[in-house]
C-alpha cells in the first residue's frame, strides 16, 4: 500500500494474489461450464427422447395442451387451458367452446398458445400451424 502527500492511497497487488485470483476465476468458469454441458447433455437426450416418440405419434391422435388468455383479463374474464387427446383441430375447437362458456360470450378474444406432449414433454407449436382452426372474429 502507498499514501501519496494528498491522501489518496493506492494499493499494489502482488503477484501472488493476482495469481490466486486468476485461478479462482478459472476455477470458477471450469466449474460453469462442466455444469453448461451436463445440462445441454441431458437437454440433447430429451430432444431425441421426443424424437423417437414423435416417430410413433399420430398427430391426429396426439395429446394437446391449448391454453387461452382473455384480452379481457384485466376486466374479470378468465384464462382456460386443456388438456385434449386427438387432432389438432379438434383440441382447439374444444378449447374455444370451454373458453366461451367459462366466460359467458359468443367469440374468443384472446390469445392462443398450443403445445404438444411428445411423451413427458411439451413443445410450443407456432401459430402458423394450428390458426386457421381458431374462430374468426367478424368485425
Amino acid at each position: 500500500m502507498f499514501t501519496c502527500q494528498n491522501g489518496t492511497t493506492f494499493i499494489y497487488f502482488s503477484k501472488t494474489t493476482q495469481d490466486m485470483q486468476n485461478a479462482q476465476l478459472k476455477k470458477y468458469l471450469r466449474e460453469s461450464l462442466r455444469t453448461e454441458i451436463v445440462g445441454a447433455k441431458q437437454k440433447i437426450e430429451a430432444c431425441n427422447q421426443s424424437l423417437d416418440v414423435l416417430a410413433k405419434t399420430s398427430l391426429n391422435n396426439a395429446k394437446y395442451l391449448v391454453g387461452i388468455y382473455s384480452h379481457w383479463a384485466p376486466e374479470g374474464e378468465k384464462d382456460i387451458s386443456i388438456t385434449y387427446k386427438g387432432a389438432l383441430e379438434s383440441a382447439i375447437k374444444t378449447a374455444e367452446t370451454e373458453f366461451k362458456e367459462v366466460n359467458k360470450r359468443s367469440d374468443v378474444q384472446g390469445k392462443y398458445t398450443v403445445r404438444i406432449f411428445l411423451g413427458e414433454a411439451l413443445h410450443l407449436l407456432p401459430e402458423q400451424f394450428f390458426e386457421q382452426y381458431k374462430q374468426k372474429i367478424i368485425t
